[in-house]
């Protein structure tokens, strides 16, 4: 290692120890101890760490056969800009690299130096080209469509007025909404069907609320800091108060969904008056998320919901009376498995009531 050697050799073994580790800076720490120490030459330390730009794609890469277009191009991308970034500086390294050790530095510092320049000099000509990067991305996998639009989830800007703030949080309540409601509708289809595609679909957006959750508490504990009007504050608790509603809404679809999980697991297929029980009830919830829909978008609280809310219950009610008979039949396992499936329905349904309450109020 101490010899200088093919550069090309030291790409490759930068590379493949980097994804055999699955971490560039272990290969990157590693060759700055090793070159402070006299193991290992700049003329090897420089191509190992280039290669391991190219190592650190391996794990993206193999975690994105089973993901959605955006993934995938995510994943090339990451791999064709560190690729290219070693492209560039090889006939800089081909031709020059055997002069790094006549520089009078520290070898451990001229190294973390050209480990600097390197991402940096990369990193702004791929923004350069940005554009006819993202067309050669889209000629490569097609312009396909995500599996579905993401949330315009609010950014923390100090400067920004608060009747701003309240709008984007109106709209962004809106569209929340909207998705939950693909949700709920997604969870009853992979319940009434077999189809793993429709299971999956249900089960990314479900794994994305929870990641759009996270990402709202992290916003709304930096903007509630920064609110020093009562009446603001007040509005404020007000619109925080509905997010909650809105994500425990997103617990009970949640649950929904893991009663499907269960009944793969446990190999339970529903019989044909389960699987119209389903869709009865999910028929009348899915009527409900419509008119408190139309409420949030009219601004005014919509009479019917109280109508709609009676329906549901006395839908839900019947449902369990019919599924309490069909246990007795120790052969229908469908009718135990989905037992908690009204439950989950049950509480939807109120959750659904609360937040259409704290809205209108």
């Amino acid at each position: 290692m101490t010899q200088p050697q093919n550069p090309l050799y030291a790409i490759l073994f930068g590379c493949l120890f980097t994804a055999a580790v699955q971490s560039s800076s272990v290969t990157t720490g590693l060759a700055i101890i090793f070159t402070q120490q006299g193991l290992l030459g700049l003329e090897n330390a420089v191509p190992i760490i280039m290669g391991a730009n190219i190592g650190t794609t391996a794990t993206a890469m193999l975690v994105v056969f089973n993901m959605d277009i955006a993934a995938k191009k995510t994943a090339l991308c990451h791999f064709l800009f560190n690729v290219g970034g070693v492209l560039l500086f090889l006939p800089i390294l081909m031709i020059w690299g055997h002069k790094l050790n006549s520089l009078h530095m520290d070898p451990a510092i001229e190294l973390a130096y050209v480990h600097l320049i390197f991402n940096v000099v990369t990193s702004l000509i791929f923004i350069i080209g940005i554009n006819p990067f993202v067309r050669f991305i889209d000629a490569i996998l097609g312009e396909g469509k995500m599996d579905f639009i993401r949330l315009s989830i609010p950014v923390y800007e100090p400067e920004k007025p608060f009747e701003t703030v309240k709008k984007e949080l109106d709209d962004s309540l809106n569209s929340l909404f909207e998705f939950l409601q693909e949700n709920y509708n997604q969870v009853i289809l992979s319940i009434e069907t077999n189809y793993p595609s429709v299971f999956d679909a249900a089960e990314k957006r479900i794994e994305y609320v929870n990641y759009a959750e996270k990402e709202y508490i992290r916003y709304f504990s930096q903007i509630v800091a920064s609110v020093t009007k009562e009446d603001e504050s007040s509005e404020l608790i007000d619109i925080i108060g509905q997010f909650d509603y809105l994500f425990q809404i997103e617990d009970s679809i949640e649950d929904l969904f893991n009663t499907k999980k269960v009944m793969i697991d446990a190999y339970i297929d529903p019989h044909a008056d389960i699987l119209f029980l389903v869709r009865t009830l999910s028929i009348e919830t899915l009527e409900m998320f419509e008119d408190i829909h139309r409420g949030l978008e009219s601004a005014e609280e919509d009479t019917s919901i109280k109508q709609r809310s009676r329906d549901v219950q006395e839908s839900l009610s019947k449902a369990n009376r019919e599924l309490l008979i069909l246990m007795t039949d120790n052969e229908r396992r469908d009718a135990g498995a989905l037992i908690n499936f009204i439950t989950y329905s049950q509480r939807l349904k109120d959750k659904l009531v609360n937040f259409h309450k704290a809205k209108v109020g």
